[in-house]
């Protein structure tokens, strides 16, 4: 089994973070659920058995819906959910969609059906974090304005949630990639007298509570500190002979996101490279990185595009480009 690679990627962009860029967040009742920095996880409490996170939308339309709830019938696209920086070992997560009206609820839409990309069946395995792929809605609300959350337990540890897009880029024959570990709070100088002094900042990726990032707790009462993963880890992938289908938007939809079909009244979700730098605004927003979506043991990191996205067309209707990954947080 290979303990490191580059396959075909998969980048997971959060839709929460796109709505706020736009203006269209009303708050919520834990805001910083909603913010993808799962470092500082807080403790919620609840007498109800269920601790409930909500993102509210202050401009619910048609256009929001689709984006929402509308799941690609590919393999290179799809709707996803998790949990980062938890302690909410088998408890359930129940992710809904909901129109809210003067403190009724109405279209409840909420996930029936999904798989398992970490550490989520039914509920998590183990403490840490969760990821699912969303298969199936019970139906498909209207004019949703809020993306509701609800946890478990009286009382449960979480650093975030996310909801959004996960996108794989058609594979190239020839992808290259780089992969680099930077423990950049870690400086080396010389002194006068000739000796050598390494001068800590920082160690680089802070916990996301009691457990490094990424960190599944498979065994109780270890030190899983020892030997956690701390410095900044980043992917030069480059991919060539994309056809343009594949790697942009349609120039000429005023929505970038779905194409209409005026025959069969029917929008149908862009599943490009192009949808996810729109979504994370040219990979400046954070968004979850697996390098290999096909791995056996998978890979993530929560990353920024710190490159300046270009493409180059190396042939009829083909192009290559190179995007630079960086974890964040």
């Amino acid at each position: 089994m290979a303990r490191r690679s580059i396959g075909k990627p998969r980048f997971y962009a959060d839709i929460p973070q796109y709505l706020k860029t736009l203006g269209y967040y009303d708050g919520s009742n834990s805001p910083e659920v909603w913010n993808m920095n799962p470092s500082q996880p807080t403790e919620y409490e609840s007498d109800e058995g269920f601790n409930v996170f909500e993102f509210i939308i202050n401009k619910p339309s048609e256009d929001i819906d689709h984006l929402l709830t509308t799941i690609p019938q590919s393999d290179v696209s799809g709707l996803y959910a998790g949990v980062l920086g938890h302690d909410i070992k088998d408890k359930t997560v129940e992710v809904s969609l909901i129109q809210k009206e003067e403190g009724l609820e109405a279209d409840l839409g909420y996930v029936i059906d999904f798989n398992e990309i970490k550490n989520y069946y039914n509920s998590p395995e183990y403490n840490g974090y969760s990821l699912w792929d969303i298969t199936e809605w019970n139906n498909t609300p209207n004019n949703i304005n809020t993306i509701r959350f609800a946890v478990e337990g009286e009382q449960v540890s979480i650093g975030c949630n996310s909801f959004g897009r996960w996108f794989e880029p058609e594979f190239s024959f020839d992808l290259k990639g780089t992969i680099a570990n930077n423990y950049e709070g870690v400086n080396v100088q010389n002194t006068v007298g000739g000796s050598t002094l390494s001068n800590i900042k920082h160690l680089g990726q802070p916990n996301w509570g009691e457990l490094p990032a990424w960190t599944l707790e498979k065994q109780e009462e270890r030190d899983y500190n020892l030997g956690g993963a701390k410095g900044r880890r980043s992917w030069q992938v480059g991919f060539s002979y994309l056809t343009d289908d594949k790697i942009f938007n349609k120039a000429g939809n005023p929505d970038k996101f779905f194409t209409y079909d005026e025959d069969t009244e029917q929008h149908t979700f862009d599943t490009s490279l192009g949808s996810f730098l729109k979504l994370t605004l040219n990979g400046k927003l954070p968004f979850i990185f697996c390098p290999d979506s096909s791995a056996d043991d998978l890979e993530f990191a929560l990353c920024r595009v710190t490159n300046q996205p270009s493409f180059s067309q190396v042939a009829n209707n083909l192009f290559s480009t190179s995007l630079t990954i960086t974890e964040t947080w």
